[in-house]
């Protein structure tokens, strides 16, 4: 476990908090609502929503909270990326407040003794916070000014952007760190009802239950001496550590004569005291005890059966239970609408409620039988003949014995057993059978696999529930399970136990959410309330009607603001203890389409399943240099490949791949072994024979670039994105030149219609501004992630006056050195020593006075002199980009093939990749292809280029399957 007070960015939002109690003005959002209508009204809406949130937040910040490890990493992820939020964000007016404000600054002691060390580590990535902070605690006691947030009638301490995709983008942080918290403060706080076991640990650690079934039907199973085929029926009760630490089991053995009569059997542990006598044979004593009013009690030890006869009981007696095959085809599921009301009776249905608990004592009994045969024909309800169906007891009916240790069993999708529970929750739920045919083997059950989960998708369009969540958990397990198993938490332990916790984390914890008090009264609000359809493609074809996106959006956003309640930090106020879930679904962790508890369908969260298999990979990245493959790794959302590469290759594919998902897409990425075009060819086609549904691959890099082109500056740290590529060295050389081949968009050919018209959306105005402003933002989101590691300042901008572009006849050689040859050679042609080569410009004395004059390097110049904090923009170009086998050290070059070609870039792979797969060259610029580049920029142009790529992502659209 991490605490969160570990965590610099936890600690200012502490701070900030502390600064705030008693100064944020009353906030009731119900009283907001009426104003919310039209088009300004959708804005505002939102707006209060984000207020909400965030008032939400800083309130949780008050409770100490440790998270585990794999949790702890993902929060404190979108925790800086808060923060790095908020810090833009700052308003002007707090910001003039910072400059007028005369008094000094006394720090004095933070809220809740958090020391000043965050905080001034805080100070460079967040400068505006800290600031904040400081002029908060510089107003004067008795001073009453009171602040909103973002919105209100009080003076705001934020401002939100001006454009509804950044809105979008701070409400889904909020909100995802909001929902990582109320998971955490849900697992402590929330009365679930009680577990099935826990006489030790956690409920997932216990298996006496499972244990003890094993050993008592192997001894049992040995002393049947008949020829009948027994039967023996396991109880699934709630009562099974009442009496002891160790399980009771509550049987029913089948008689040998009469196979319609039943013996009810206490498998009690030894701890419990009773007279007992040796039982020689099972058939024998199980008629003897036919003729008994008494219930036996029976004592497994290892030196036998024993049994005794415990309280009262009806003894022998017709099976009274019903195979829930049965039920399901009676329809003793059905839920009550105005077509049947008139033929159900009174306790002969489940109540949706009944049907939930019975689940939740399925659930449990998949966690301990997740490698036995499971079936409807297996599965009884037990009753007593007065009893309502609801009454029932589940029991579990078996022929033979069960593994006394729980076998690893191999998850595969298609797993017979998981596809038979997710269908028997998806019949209860439904009410009605299913009809899917179940193969035994795993291999012959997919389409009967992607039929569930239609049957899924369906019954989400309509209601929001955990049961739901539990059922698509179900269908999923297959991919959690192998990396439960592998993964560090338990490493040297038995793989039962990390498919017990698996199991018992993504449905049991479901399933017990779903009864909580708190959650069922949510479910009901949401089943009552319009409900966002949960398919993303039925979304995506209603979102077709502008109205329905402004007037539904607005619709949802106000259901949820009505669903809070009003909010009010007040001075020496005690937190308050969040309870159990409020109906919000869980994100982030749950791999399902899942709602944020905005329950906005504008604001729609997701969290990502694990792909099951390499065809699910749309998106390839690859990467020449070890620098460039370090870049774009930090623009990763999450990696799939942490404990071990899940996936494998192809055959004769000697790539090694790193998978993983940046935004909503799969992605694997690949490092060349070399430069060079053969490399980047070879690499690609052994790509795509293992990553066969490969629709886009997007080089990543750094590259040389024109200083300017078409009256257009580049500067150094700018990105460039190919619409062609020119193969510049690819012709033939005659004894006075050098004569291309072909003529731009060619010899590669051009790129597929999907492609072209992506790039074309970037040579727009709009395009291309909305790119650039989300390069700099995931710029600055990159590096803020590595500014919390030894590597920090490894991607800072170096700077404008590090940014030189010299005059195209001004040559990088020695300028100074009196005995130096080429001091006198001034022409292209002339030699230069090698020294030269390898030597900075400094040390060889290239005069600043030969640069070329840039509007944005002196504007960058004039705006680093005024103001320190300033960021780098990087622009974006689109065009043409030249690839060769050479490295283009030559400014004079670099203009003839700019001037012939049309080529504004220059690099080494991207020939190799293009024809192989459809393709995006991104690179960023690290040097301008002339005789004074050096490695200085690489790093920087390495992460604009990553930077920009995940904002590509962003714009290409998803094809539909089929």
């Amino acid at each position: 476990m991490e605490s969160l007070s570990t965590s610099d960015e936890w600690c200012l939002l502490q701070a900030l908090k502390g600064r705030l109690t008693g100064r944020l003005g009353r906030y009731d959002v119900r009283q907001r609502l009426e104003s919310t209508t039209g088009p300004e009204g959708i804005f505002e809406s939102r707006r209060q929503l984000i207020e909400t949130e965030l008032r939400e937040m800083l309130r949780r910040t008050d409770i100490a909270l440790s998270l585990p490890q794999a949790k702890f990493h993902i929060f404190r992820e979108r925790l800086c990326e808060l923060c790095t939020l908020l810090d833009q964000l700052v308003s002007r007016s707090i910001k003039e407040d910072f400059q007028e404000q005369s008094l000094e600054i006394d720090e004095g002691p933070l809220f809740l003794s958090v020391s000043s060390g965050p905080l001034e580590r805080a100070r460079d990535s967040y400068p505006n916070l800290v600031e904040l902070d400081r002029f908060l605690a510089n107003i004067p006691q008795g001073l009453i000014k009171f602040f909103d947030l973002l919105t209100g009638p009080h003076q705001t301490i934020f401002e939100l952007p001006n454009n509804i995709h950044d809105e979008n983008h701070v409400q889904m942080v909020v909100t995802e760190c909001n929902d990582i918290l109320s998971q955490s403060f849900t697992s402590r706080f929330s009365q679930y009802p009680k577990p099935y076991r826990s006489s030790k640990g956690e409920v997932w650690e216990d298996t006496q239950f499972r244990d003890r079934t094993a050993t008592v039907f192997a001894l049992l199973f040995q002393r049947f001496s008949c020829r009948t085929r027994h039967e023996i029926m396991l109880r699934l009760s709630e009562d099974s550590t009442a009496l002891s630490s160790q399980p009771i089991l509550h049987l029913l053995l089948s008689c040998c004569r009469e196979s319609n009569f039943w013996q009810q059997v206490l498998s009690a542990p030894e701890e419990v005291n009773f007279s007992a006598e040796r039982i020689q044979d099972i058939c024998a004593w199980l008629q003897e005890s036919t003729s008994k009013d008494e219930r036996p009690r029976v004592l497994i030890e290892e030196s036998g059966i024993f049994s005794s006869w415990a309280e009262s009981s009806v003894g022998a007696c017709p099976r009274m239970s019903e195979p829930l095959d049965e039920l399901l085809e009676n329809g003793a599921f059905e839920s009550l609408t105005s077509k049947n009301f008139d033929k159900i009776l009174p306790g002969k249905t489940f109540s949706r409620v009944d049907k939930r608990i019975l689940a939740l004592r399925l659930g449990r009994c998949l966690m301990d039988f997740f490698d036995f045969d499971l079936n409807t024909k297996w599965i009884h309800l037990s009753k007593a003949s007065s009893s309502p169906l609801r009454s029932s007891i589940p029991c579990l009916s078996f022929f033979s014995g069960i593994p006394v240790s729980m076998k690893p069993h191999i998850f595969r999708m298609g797993d017979p057993i998981l596809l038979f529970f997710a269908k028997l929750l998806l019949e209860i739920h439904l009410g009605d059978r299913i009809e899917i045919d179940i193969h035994p083997k795993a291999e012959q059950n997919r389409t009967a696999w992607v039929k569930l989960v239609e049957y899924v998708d369906k019954a989400e369009v309509s209601e929001v529930s955990k049961y739901l969540q539990a059922v698509r958990e179900c269908l999923h397990l297959h991919t959690r399970i192998p990396f439960s198993v592998r993964s560090g938490e338990y490493r040297g332990r038995e793989a039962h136990l990390a498919i017990r916790k698996t199991i018992y984390d993504q449905i049991v914890r479901n399933l017990e959410s779903e009864l909580a008090p708190s959650h069922a009264q949510a479910s009901k609000k949401r089943d009552r309330s319009v409900s966002p359809p949960r398919n993303p493609t039925s979304y995506h074809r209603r979102a077709e009607s502008s109205w329905y996106q402004e007037n539904h959006s607005a619709l949802l956003v106000n259901q949820s603001l009505k669903k809070r309640c009003t909010l009010d930090v007040q001075a020496n106020a005690l937190p308050q203890p969040i309870g159990v879930n409020e109906g919000r679904p869980m994100t982030l962790l749950q791999p399902v389409y899942n709602i944020s508890r905005t329950e906005s369908q504008a604001e729609c969260i997701q969290a990502y399943l694990q792909p099951s298999r390499r065809d699910d990979f749309e998106i390839a990245i690859i990467c020449a240099l070890p620098l460039e493959y370090d870049a774009v790794s930090y623009i990763f959302d999450e990696f799939w490949d942490e404990n071990g590469d899940p996936y494998g290759r192809a055959a004769g594919d000697p790539n090694n791949y790193t998978t993983g998902r940046i935004g909503r897409y799969n992605v694997v990425m690949a490092l060349l072994p070399g430069m060079g075009k053969t490399n980047a060819a070879s690499a690609v086609s052994s790509m795509r024979s293992s990553y066969g549904g490969l629709r886009l691959a997007l080089l990543i890099g750094v590259c040389g670039a024109m200083p300017c082109y078409q009256n257009v500056e580049i500067l150094l740290g700018d990105v460039v994105i190919s619409d062609a590529v020119v193969q510049y060295d690819l012709g033939r050389q005659f004894s006075d030149r050098f004569v291309r081949k072909d003529t731009i968009g060619d010899s590669l050919g051009r790129p597929n219609k999907d492609i072209r018209n992506l790039v074309n959306i970037f040579k727009t105005d709009l395009g291309l501004d909305r790119l650039g402003q989300r390069t700099a933002h995931f710029l600055k989101q990159l590096q803020t992630k590595i500014a919390r590691t030894p590597r920090r300042g490894k991607y800072n901008y170096p700077g404008p006056a590090k940014d030189k572009a010299f005059k195209p006849n001004y040559r990088h050689k020695h300028h100074v050195s009196p005995t130096c040859i080429c001091r006198s050679n001034f022409g292209d042609s002339d030699p230069v020593c090698d020294e030269a080569a390898s030597a900075s410009c400094r040390d060889l004395g290239c005069d600043d006075e030969h640069l070329v004059i840039r509007e944005r390097i002196s504007a960058n110049l004039q705006t680093e002199q005024n103001n320190s904090d300033a960021t780098f923009q990087p622009s974006v170009h689109v065009g043409a980009i030249a690839s060769g086998d050479k490295v283009l050290r030559s400014a004079a070059d670099r203009d003839m093939l700019s001037r012939e070609a049309g080529v504004i870039a220059f690099e080494m792979e991207g020939n190799g990749v293009w024809d192989e797969v459809p393709c995006i060259v991104v690179k960023g610029v690290c040097d301008y292809a002339d005789s004074h580049k050096n490695k200085e920029w690489q790093n920087f142009a390495a992460a604009t280029a990553a930077s920009a790529s995940k904002a590509i992502l962003e714009r290409y659209i998803r094809v539909e399957s089929g």
